[in-house]
């Protein structure tokens, strides 16, 4: 039906909220899921580099792989010169 996208019986309340947010870091091999991990405050290319040295890292170890492909989504943070001179 034409209207029925403004009838009251076919519509959700919504509710807003005051902003904020939190930010959260994860990765995954294969079906492995590994560690999420919250980021407090902004982040940088060091602190990203933190995150795979503390977190990546010890989850390839503990699944016994080799970190053979790396794949990002060339955010910001990852492309920062500190993080691809790590990186390679």
């Amino acid at each position: 039906m034409p209207k029925e996208k403004y009838d009251a019986d076919c519509l959700l309340p919504t509710f807003k909220h005051g902003g904020g947010g939190v930010m959260v870091w994860g990765c995954f091999v294969n079906n492995q899921p590994g560690p999420l991990v919250i980021i407090e405050g902004k982040i940088t290319g060091r602190k990203y580099i933190e995150l795979l040295e503390n977190y990546l890292l010890p989850f390839m170890n503990e699944l016994g792989t080799g970190l053979n492909i790396f794949q990002d989504d060339n955010a910001p943070v990852h492309t920062k010169d500190v993080s691809r001179n790590c990186l390679s």
